[in-house]
This record gives C-alpha cells, structure tokens and sequence, in this order.
C-alpha cells in the first residue's frame, strides 16, 4: 500500500513520533559555575491523557504494515517470519491502518508479557475508539514478577470496562474482528513487547477459528485469577 499510515488519519494519529526521546546529559562545561540559583523550590508535576501520537513509532508500523498486506482472503491463511523489525504489538496499530475505513469493533490480545509502552499505547487505542472492544490474557508468572504494569494495565482497562486477567498461560495471539465482518487470528511465537530474535506469525482470516479463540479466552478471564494477579478459588 503506497501509505501505509493513511488509514490511522480518522483518530488523529497522522504525524507518529517515537517514544523515548533522547535525553540531553551533556555535561556543564570544565569550570563553570552557575550564576543564580534555579528559580523554583521543589518538583513540579502535570497529568494528562496519553497521547498516542507521542508514542506510537511510524517507522515499526510502516514495517509491519509493509509484511502484513495484502491481507489474507478469507478461508486463507499467510506464514510470516519477523526480523526483529517490529514488535508484535506493531501488528495492532498497523492493523487499524490497513482495514480503514473498517474499525476494529474487538481486539483478543495473550501475551506472556508485554512492556509500560504496550500497556500505555493500548489504553490510548481504546480511550480513542481505534479499538471498541478488548478481552487480554496474560501469563501468571509475569505479573507474578513484574507486577507494576499488570497492575496499571488492570487499573486501567477496568475503568474502561475492558476484560483482563492473568492466568497460567504461554499462548502468544491477536484477534481482530472488524466491523465489516471480516475476522482474522495471529498466531504468533513472540510476547507483545519487542523481540531481537527471528519471530513467526501466522495469519488466519477465518471467522470459525477466531469465535474458537474467544471462547477459551472468554472463559479463562471468567474462571481465572483475579485481576490484582492472585489466583482465585
């Protein structure tokens, strides 16, 4: 597709930036002394809404949206191996972009992990429509062991009245269903955060497959642990 980034213009989301900016630790030169003292006592702190066009990286969507299209036919399937050119998380935004004018009325997402990013750009998606709907696992062990983002994830997807809950699972998949009918898995080997290995992913546009993997997903958040990440009776 000659712009791959076209179809996310409708949520504002047109010039992209990378996260992380880098940070000037230059520093002061050899003798110098400040003048005057810094003209305020303490910190200071603001908060806002995420914006998303601060955190999304065009470079890694245009890469995913790049191997991604064209799309699947129904009843068909594509086998994909990633370099390490983007993060399987990338495949979600770079979805909304390809299916536009469609929208991604439900979003199934399990993970072993996922990083502060991924967490943050997601809540960003659904606070502006991008995704109608979400159902998230994600493993036991790693909000057993890195629980902070669990934690602000959960917070964060329940005031959204979204579905999230870790159990004991290593699956790796998205699920798209779109409004104009279509549906499509991603059956992936990699976690949603960034991956510096050879990953392969698996596209299936097939409406019976995804109703397959909601269920169970449907069912695991229904009987699984508790959103803090403790295990339920």
């Amino acid at each position: 597709m000659s712009d791959p980034l076209a179809g996310l213009e409708k949520f504002g989301l047109r010039e992209l930036l990378a996260m992380d900016p880098a940070l000037d630790r230059t520093p002061p030169a050899a003798g110098y002394k400040p003048r005057t003292k810094i003209p305020l006592d303490g910190d200071r702190r603001i908060d806002r809404p995420h914006r998303v066009d601060r955190m999304l990286d065009a470079r890694r969507i245009a890469a995913a949206s790049a191997i991604l299209t064209p799309l699947p036919e129904p009843g068909t399937a594509a086998h994909i191996v990633v370099s390490g050119t983007f993060r399987p998380w990338d495949c979600v935004p770079a979805m909304i972009a390809i299916v536009a004018p469609a929208k991604v009325d439900e979003l199934l997402l399990t993970t072993l992990s996922l990083n502060q990013a991924v967490a943050d750009e997601l809540l960003a998606l659904l606070d502006l429509g991008a995704i109608g709907r979400a159902m998230m696992i994600c493993s036991e062990f790693w909000t057993a062991t890195d629980g902070g983002i669990f934690e602000h994830l959960s917070k964060g997807m329940q005031a959204r009245r979204q579905a999230i809950r870790s159990a004991r699972v290593h699956t790796k998949l998205l699920g798209f269903a779109l409004s104009d009918g279509r549906r499509y898995v991603f059956e992936m080997s990699g976690n949603l955060r960034s991956s510096h290995n050879l990953e392969q992913i698996a596209i299936v546009a097939d409406a019976d497959l995804y109703e397959f993997h909601r269920r169970w997903i449907a069912e695991v958040i229904e009987r699984g642990t508790a959103n803090d990440g403790r295990p339920t009776d």
